[in-house]
């Protein structure tokens, strides 16, 4: 929320001006200033809380991970606050607690911003893939995997352009109904690819082997190809 994302800016500042204030104890009474830094990291962390009360209520996996990542740190920070604040004596063994805590979290969102990374990259390879495939849709014909009518005619706009010398060679498979009759829809689909395969063989680089529909193929070559 806007006003949580405000009041985590403020208290920010807050802290920082605490922060200065408390580390200039020979200037300034030292337990007043304590006393306002604890008081604005028991702001901050309540406020923290509120934030993954948030996420979760919207159904965020991230709440629950932040949760599990920061509930070890919150603990013992409130235990140090209760400490400061002189509900609790001191003992080392609570800031050995916070290193640990500290420790935990620094695991936990490491993993978490591993796993992170690679869903992104995992994504990204999708829409790589994506989109190499709805460009192999745009320009190959989808049976032979021959250019299709569009590269076709988009290849003959730029040798024009270029004004370039071509030679086109417009090529049909003969009796391929009596193919599809006698022998079936399979044999006849598998022979227009076994021609299409073969005419991209001999065509060479400087050349495009197209199907234009059905059984009727162009081949455009220029340069070395010619």
């Amino acid at each position: 929320p806007r006003r949580l994302k405000a009041a985590l800016r403020g208290f920010a500042i807050i802290a920082f001006a605490a922060s200065v204030m408390a580390a200039c104890d020979d200037l300034l009474p030292a337990k007043a200033t304590d006393l306002l830094l604890n008081l604005v990291f028991v702001a901050t962390t309540l406020c923290m809380v509120v934030g993954i009360a948030c996420a979760i209520a919207r159904k965020s996996r991230l709440g629950w991970f932040f949760l599990l990542a920061w509930a070890p740190s919150l603990i013992v920070f409130g235990i140090r606050i209760a400490r400061n604040l002189g509900v609790f004596g001191q003992s080392d063994a609570i800031d050995m607690a916070g290193f640990f805590a500290i420790a935990f979290e620094a695991a936990a969102l490491s993993l978490g911003i591993a796993d992170r990374f690679r869903t992104l990259r995992q994504l990204s390879d999708m829409e790589a893939a994506e989109r190499e495939a709805l460009t192999r849709l745009a320009t190959t014909d989808p049976m032979t995997g021959c250019c299709n009518r569009t590269v076709f005619q988009a290849e003959l706009s730029r040798l024009e352009a270029i004004g370039a010398s071509a030679d086109m060679i417009i090529i049909d498979i003969d009796h391929l109904k009596e193919t599809n009759d006698t022998a079936g829809h399979d044999v006849g689909d598998a022979l227009i690819v076994a021609v299409g395969e073969r005419l991209c063989q001999a065509s060479g680089a400087e050349s495009i082997v197209a199907r234009l529909g059905g059984d009727e193929f162009a081949v455009v070559l220029w340069g070395g190809a010619r």
